[in-house]
């Protein structure tokens, strides 16, 4: 024990059984030299596995970060298509914004361009004395200013007759044969109210569907007015050839029992783009049931459409229609 050279220390000592750490301490009382042997093998052999304990967290640890990182950047990479299809959606809108505005810029244009063109066009007809062309020059410059007023707008009876008439002149024109009969007491055409565009859309479709498609002559038009306590009806018929039964009966199901708030949301996909559909949802959201439209008959010898219109009350129908709008 030549390394005891002082009164406490350790060394390590090789053996035949490998290397053992020497802790010593020499008393100051018996100066006696107490000896601790330890083997370096059973000493360290703790710290290796703790070492391993501790590289396998700290891996563990590293995959979690990693699978973390990846989660936020899929994330913010998430949040940035969000950001983009927003502006995107954005920017598709002011584009929408501005082209309904040029289109409303358009439309202040051209009608009083189309309207000095009707104004030439009936100069020069009067000049040479052609009295039909100049009376349909008049009649179609009429039926261009009506159309472009207000579609909202609460009018009297007599307002959309007259457009009508004008309407059915000009076809007149173009079918000889063409029958025109309008029975409706003097006193309701200013009793009555509706709006811009409800009779002719279906006096066209009669044109179009009851005659055009079916390759037939246009021969009669025919509309018959009956006041009612609650509502005035209007029938608007003719000899064509009428729709389907199972048509019908799905038209006058969906006048019958759309509600208001189904009208509003859109849910009624099968009708949405008909002309049928967009004079009585309008009709309805405005004035409530019972006002729309039925099909009272449709078949091969022609169609009639009742029309449930109000009587005129300015102020509460106003009300009303703006709150629809």
């Amino acid at each position: 024990m030549a390394k005891l050279t002082s009164p406490r220390g350790q060394f390590v000592e090789h053996s035949s059984n490998g290397k053992k750490n020497i802790v010593y301490n020499v008393s100051r009382f018996t100066k006696l030299t107490i000896i601790s042997e330890v083997s370096l093998k059973h000493l360290i052999g703790n710290l290796a596995d703790l070492r391993t304990i501790t590289l396998l967290i700290a891996a563990v640890i590293l995959v979690l970060a990693f699978i973390n990182f990846n989660k936020m950047l899929l994330e913010v990479k998430r949040l940035v298509e969000v950001i983009h299809i927003s502006r995107l959606k954005e920017k598709e809108s002011e584009l929408k914004h501005r082209d309904a505005t040029l289109q409303a810029l358009q439309s202040q244009i051209n009608p009083h361009f189309l309207y000095n063109t009707l104004e030439v066009i009936n100069s020069l007809a009067v000049i040479a004395r052609n009295r039909s062309i100049s009376s349909m020059t008049v009649r179609l410059a009429n039926l261009l200013r009506y159309r472009v007023g207000n579609p909202r707008q609460i009018i009297h009876l007599r307002e959309e007759i007259d457009h009508v008439s004008n309407y059915i002149k000009i076809q007149q024109e173009r079918y000889e044969k063409l029958e025109f009969s309008l029975e409706i007491d003097e006193e309701m055409l200013d009793r009555v109210a509706l709006f811009r565009l409800t009779i002719q859309p279906i006096v066209e479709n009669s044109f179009l569907h009851g005659y055009e498609n079916h390759g037939l002559p246009s021969t009669g038009i025919y509309i018959t007015g009956k006041a009612h306590e609650d509502y005035y009806s209007l029938i608007v018929a003719d000899k064509g050839r009428g729709m389907s039964p199972e048509w019908m009966a799905k038209y006058n199901e969906a006048f019958e029992s759309v509600s208001e708030q189904q009208m509003l949301d859109g849910r009624v996909k099968l009708f949405s783009n008909i002309g049928l559909w967009n004079v009585h949802s309008r009709l309805r959201l405005s004035f409530g049931a019972p006002f729309g439209l039925t099909i009272v008959r449709s078949d091969e010898t022609g169609t009639e459409i009742e029309i449930k219109l109000p009587y005129y009350s300015h102020a509460n129908l106003q009300q009303r229609g703006d709150n629809h709008a």
